[in-house]
Parts: structure tokens; sequence; C-alpha cells
């Protein structure tokens, strides 16, 4: 879900060129339900610097990777994406994952703007 002051950010960045495009992935350790005016990744555990960002037709692939050396031990609900300003662009839940060191995994965040 693309939050408030994710949406904002994008506005200001093609409306004036101000802003920070997000560059960081994020996970969290605890399940709750996302919303519009979230500003924060509920619980988060972990992050880093995306692995790779792609942009096909009105598409952006955001892409990170947490190593086996990373986050061992976490339960993981939710991943999201900020930029280095600590800004929320959007965030998602899933079933929890125990993370271990005998894993990686892999998060593609994929944000389509439609109408434009």
């Amino acid at each position: 879900m693309m939050v408030n002051n994710g949406l904002n950010q994008v506005r200001n960045l093609m409306s004036s060129g101000t802003g920070l495009r997000p560059t960081i992935g994020v996970v969290g350790s605890f399940s709750f339900t996302p919303a519009a005016s979230d500003s924060a990744l509920t619980g988060s555990y972990f992050g880093d610097n995306f692995d790779s960002n792609t942009v096909t037709d009105k598409t952006n692939n955001y892409e990170f990777l947490v190593v086996a050396t990373e986050a061992n031990n976490a339960t993981i609900y939710s991943a999201g994406i900020y930029n280095t300003n600590s800004v929320l662009f959007a965030e998602d839940t899933f079933v929890s994952l125990q993370k271990t060191g005998s894993m990686e995994v892999q998060f593609d965040i994929n944000i389509t703007y439609v109408n434009i």
C-alpha cells in the first residue's frame, strides 16, 4: 500500500524535483493492518539499501535481499520502502516468516502507477 507521505514525496518529485526517492527496504517483526496514514513500518527490524530498482511501463520494482547473516531469529511479517530522510513510501504485510541463518529472503516490491 502506498502511504500518504509516500504519495506526497512522489508529487513533490514530479512537480518540483524536491524530495528523495525511495532507496531503502525494511522488514518488520509485528503483524498489523496497513493504513494510508502510516508514517513508519510497525515493528521495523532490519533495513538496507535496495539491491536493484528497475523501471518499466508505469511500474517501479524495488528489490532487496536479506542475506543469510542478516535478521536471524526474527519473525518477519511485513516489508516497506523508505527514502534516506526516513519517509515511508509503501508497506505491506504477509504470513509470517521465521528468518534463520540457513536462508536468504528476497523482497520484490512493485509500485504501479495507473491513469498517468
